[in-house]
């Protein structure tokens, strides 16, 4: 029997990358405290860029509910798009020797 579990996914309820309301969502609480509490901790004197980058990594790595997938996973595993074919027929085709077709 499958457990129901919680994902950590990008929120649609998105600002710029849907990282923060994806956590507010995973956690259970409004988005808009997660915001002002991401706010407050990165306007310390140091910690701005610190904010930045800790953003900026979890954008890459948190899947998102839109495509399903983070943008690391999408660098590292993009395949070609896969066309589906349908109402085709195959037909044989002999070829004689030294034919070059």
């Amino acid at each position: 029997m499958a457990k129901n579990r919680k994902r950590l996914t990008r929120s649609d309820d998105r600002i710029i990358g849907g990282v923060l309301g994806g956590l507010a969502e995973y956690f259970g609480i409004n988005s808009t405290i997660v915001r002002v509490l991401y706010v407050v901790l990165s306007v310390f004197p140091g910690h701005v860029f610190g904010g930045i980058l800790i953003y900026a990594v979890l954008i890459t790595f948190i899947p998102s509910k839109r495509q399903g997938s983070s943008l690391f996973n999408m660098m590292n595993h993009a395949k070609p798009e896969r066309k589906n074919l349908d109402d085709v027929e195959e037909h044989d085709q002999h070829h004689k020797e030294g034919d070059s077709k």
